[in-house]
């Protein structure tokens, strides 16, 4: 047997490569319309149990007036060990209780889902100035170790205050 005949042929007839193209640019398609639609349909669906859908960031006039800042987002980094609190500073001269240095001034995230509470105690990390300059309109944030998984992506958290007010209901970024 020769390698001609062990070969299957190929169809010289009029337009088979043309057929064949068409076959193939149809099931290219479909595929890509399958993948396009269960893309859409996984972005679509209902949060799970004890999860929020995204929504928009609430914010507290109480908050922003005593603290002067605004709480911005909520990340979970570092496979699920960290939490990130981002604000911005509207004002100055009121966010001296939030830079003190002190672990007792730093807000309590507390968990709606799991009900534990995350203490200033395990801040790893609050990057801020000293207030020599102007820090209205800046971004900070604050790093909290996760013990124990308390906050989980998409669930939802209340931030307290070390003066007691809170803001509830924050979504934590999937």
């Amino acid at each position: 047997m020769s390698v001609r005949t062990a070969l299957p042929r190929l169809s010289t007839a009029p337009g088979y490569a043309r057929r064949l193209l068409i076959v193939l640019v149809v099931a290219l398609a479909a595929t890509a319309a399958t993948v396009g639609v269960r893309a859409v349909a996984h972005r679509v669906s209902a949060p799970a149990a004890g999860t929020v859908a995204p929504s928009a960031f609430p914010t507290s006039p109480a908050i922003e007036q005593r603290w002067g800042i605004r709480f911005t987002r909520v990340n979970i980094l570092a496979d699920s060990g960290i939490i990130e609190v981002r604000y911005i500073v509207l004002d100055d001269g009121k966010t001296g209780r939030m830079h003190s240095g002190k672990t007792a001034d730093l807000p309590v995230v507390h968990s709606e889902t799991s009900g534990l509470d995350i203490r200033g105690n395990s801040a790893l990390f609050h990057m801020h100035t000293d207030n020599s300059g102007s820090s209205s309109g800046h971004a900070f944030s604050i790093l909290y170790g996760n013990a124990n998984g308390a906050v989980t992506p998409g669930s939802a958290i209340t931030i307290i205050l070390a003066d007691g007010l809170r803001l509830e209901h924050v979504p934590v970024a999937r």
